[in-house]
């Protein structure tokens, strides 16, 4: 099967043991932090920023500011501050499955790898999109430049179609294993042959939500929920609500007669948004909101339709707020209405990822996230924020998860 090498070559192979042989997978890796992987990511920062063909894609200038040195070196001393007497070490080889539905995702984890000193082996869909094939043309740029000849030699990017044998050849050799793209990618390689000592950092399916304070919205001034509807906008509509952080329900959180008077004011301001972005719904997205609408009809749970504005966001009220029948995306949401944070607490359910909220104080989230007692959620973030990703991410904290701790006592 042809295997296609993306960066820091663009080439193809009949044989990933023709890629990928033996010796790149015993290379010594460069030390965890090492600073030619901080440099590394401050130039391709400055290169993202500086190109005029990324400027289009808001997902690479947030990556490009993401990966700014300021940001970098923070997470590095975040983590060496709070260790005395142990040293922190490369895990060695690690393979990383990029998700289709959030194909620039793979960027973040791989740079935390890079950063912690990992050689890295990055599968990528097949099925690129603009955004993928931009940032993957300016890595190759510039892991191919002399400067980064170090980094070059230990970091693939490749593509293939799914096999098993290319799979497991590549899982075979893998001290840690990042698995985004949901339950079927865990399974799959989970099922595979592996050392026994691997690590595996899984990604399985998650679902996100929002929640938005009824009198607080309600109290706002017309600046501030036009700018909630554009952080909104940003959470959900960047990738056609397939992130696993972006919001499917909004719940309403107050008195009925607050929440109803604060709902339509909020779907309101968000199809202005909408409109004004020209973000207009696919014809297949379209047929794909209709067929959800027809399903929720026929089970049951449909309480109330939102206007159907051409070109605005869809959303129905179901007549169970804890019921959730499998979404569409592509703006499609469900609007739900609870009395306070302690009835949301109870429908929190163990593949909940991210809450964004708007009107709650940090008491109020604290005792909101210990009357979950654990079932859910590992993100609690401002509306705005669901798709600003952080080293801990999904209950992990990933560069420590992607090194080993050595104990270090001397007399």
């Amino acid at each position: 099967m042809t295997v296609h090498e993306l960066a820091p070559e663009r080439r193809a192979y009949d044989d990933i043991a023709e890629m990928l042989d033996e010796g790149f997978f015993t290379q010594k890796p460069l030390g965890a932090f090492d600073v030619l992987g901080v440099e590394f990511l401050a130039a391709l920062s400055n290169q993202l920023l500086a190109s005029p063909a990324t400027r289009g894609f808001p997902e690479i200038v947030a990556l490009a500011y993401w990966l700014r040195p300021a940001n970098v070196r923070r997470f590095v001393w975040d983590v060496e501050s709070t260790e005395r007497g142990a040293a922190r070490v490369p895990r060695g080889v690690a393979l990383h499955i990029a998700p289709a539905n959030v194909d620039t995702l793979f960027m973040y984890s791989f740079a935390l790898s890079l950063l912690a000193g990992n050689l890295n082996v990055v599968r990528v869909s097949q099925r690129p999109t603009a955004p993928l094939a931009r940032l993957l043309d300016e890595l190759r740029l510039l892991l191919q430049q002399p400067a980064w000849e170090e980094l070059a030699c230990r970091n693939c990017v490749l593509t293939y179609a799914h096999n098993k044998e290319i799979n497991r050849y590549l899982s075979e050799r893998a001290h840690v294993r990042v698995l985004w793209g949901g339950d079927a990618t865990v399974g799959a390689f989970r099922a595979l042959p592996a050392k026994v000592d691997v690590h595996d950092l899984v990604f399985p399916d998650r679902f996100s939500y929002c929640a938005i304070e009824a009198d607080a919205y309600l109290a706002a001034d017309a600046e501030r929920r036009r700018s909630l509807a554009e952080q909104f906008y940003n959470d959900a509509y960047w990738f056609d609500q397939k992130a696993c952080s972006s919001p499917q329900v909004v719940y309403f959180v107050g008195p009925t007669d607050r929440c109803r008077a604060a709902a339509p004011a909020f779907w309101e301001e968000l199809t202005s948004v909408v409109l004004a972005k020209g973000r207009m719904a696919s014809p297949a997205e379209e047929m794909n909101h209709l067929v959800f609408l027809y399903e929720q009809m026929a089970e049951g749970q449909l309480s109330f339709r939102g206007p159907n504005r051409p070109g605005g966001p869809k959303y129905v009220r179901l007549t169970d707020p804890g019921y959730r029948p499998e979404m569409c995306g592509g703006g499609m949401f469900i609007e739900a209405f609870v009395a306070s944070l302690d009835e949301l607490a109870e429908l929190v359910r163990g593949n909940d990822q991210t809450l964004t909220c708007f009107g709650f104080s940090q008491d109020d989230v604290r005792r909101f996230v210990q009357a979950t007692a654990g079932r859910g959620l590992s993100r609690v973030v401002p509306i705005g924020q669901a798709l600003s990703f952080s080293p801990r991410w999904d209950g992990y904290d990933l560069l420590r998860e992607l090194t080993r701790l050595v104990a270090v006592l001397v007399e």
